[in-house]
């Protein structure tokens, strides 16, 4: 690979990792991306840490650096809020004309960063995605549960989400603004970077085990945490699959309801129907749940409305430490 330095002379690079207890990692984060830009000739960038409220020592950790390196900015946010927030936030203090964003745990080698930058000469895309051939780490039931999001990402969605593209991007100065134009409660910036629709083109690359050598708990398939990103930010946000799902079912039911009714009459008058209430109480009880559904439904749409409406920010801002100096927002 040829010098970057050189090539990229007159730009700068900003990269944004948004973390919550990865005080284990954050060191290693920082040493591998420093050298792997440092040996292509890059020494001026950025490096913005977003601490999402973290509860063990990965403040300390990222003050420590922060004092040693004037690269570094550390921003704390006043309780978690989730990670594209953190991101999004990150991008705020972004001053690079490249941005790049990745998570703190390693999966995503920061080493492939420098290809990433080299790509984007090459093609001058607006988004340099990277394209996951291979999940090091990764139970066969995480797989199957990934292989169907995004089947569901690229039927529903629209735009279609590519598949096996995750947060871990290089994107010009240009897409960042019209990304801190968004004003969504529950950002998916996957979808938001799609609907966008700039130039793009990929890096594909083998995504990496843990750092600890265990599988990512903090994201756990079906858990709580996975389930409001879900619901509030992929389903609602970016897809009406839900509400059409909900209509088509219900027609099919009325329809069925319908053609019943002459049934239900002959069966009457010829003296064959079974006097009893079982059948009609399954009935009930099938219909109301279908419709109790349904409502829940249009209830996600609702609240998502209202969060909307409530315009609170997306992200609170406690601190900022930038050249070894820690501020305070007020």
């Amino acid at each position: 690979m040829e010098n970057l330095g050189l090539k990229l002379a007159g730009q700068s690079l900003s990269v944004v990792i948004s973390f919550k207890n990865e005080a284990e990692t954050i060191p290693h984060l920082w040493r591998r991306l420093k050298e792997s830009l440092e040996s292509q000739g890059l020494h001026n960038f950025q490096i913005i840490l977003v601490n999402d409220a973290s509860t063990d020592n990965s403040r300390l950790v990222c003050e420590t650096l922060a004092s040693k390196d004037h690269r570094i900015l550390l921003i704390n946010t006043t309780r978690s809020f989730g990670n594209a927030e953190c991101v999004i936030a990150g991008f705020q203090y972004a001053k690079g004309d490249l941005i790049a964003y990745l998570d703190a745990d390693l999966q995503d080698p920061p080493e492939l960063l420098p290809k990433l930058l080299q790509h984007q000469l090459l093609t001058g895309a607006d988004v340099v995605h990277t394209k996951r051939i291979e999940r090091h780490g990764e139970s066969k039931f995480k797989k199957i549960i990934t292989k169907f999001g995004y089947m569901y990402l690229q039927k529903f969605m629209q735009p279609p989400i590519p598949a096996e593209m995750g947060d871990f991007k290089l994107l010009t100065k240009r897409v960042v603004r019209h990304i801190l134009s968004h004003q969504e409660p529950y950002p998916f910036l996957r979808g938001i970077i799609e609907n966008l629709s700039f130039p793009s083109s990929y890096v594909e690359y083998e995504r990496q085990p843990r750092f600890n050598g265990q599988e990512n708990t903090k994201f756990q398939v079906f858990g709580k945490k996975w389930f409001r990103s879900h619901t509030n930010s992929t389903l609602i946000s970016f897809s009406d699959a839900p509400l059409k799902l909900a209509l088509k079912l219900g027609l099919t039911f009325a329809s069925l309801a319908f053609i019943s009714i002459p049934i239900a009459l002959y069966l009457k008058y010829a003296g064959l129907a079974v006097p009893g209430w079982s059948g009609l109480v399954i009935l009930i009880s099938f219909f109301s749940g279908v419709n109790l559904l349904f409502m829940g439904v249009l209830g996600l749409y609702l609240n998502s409305i209202f969060i909307a409406t409530r315009k609170r920010p997306m992200y609170v801002i406690e601190s900022v430490m930038s050249n070894g100096e820690l501020r305070i927002i007020e």
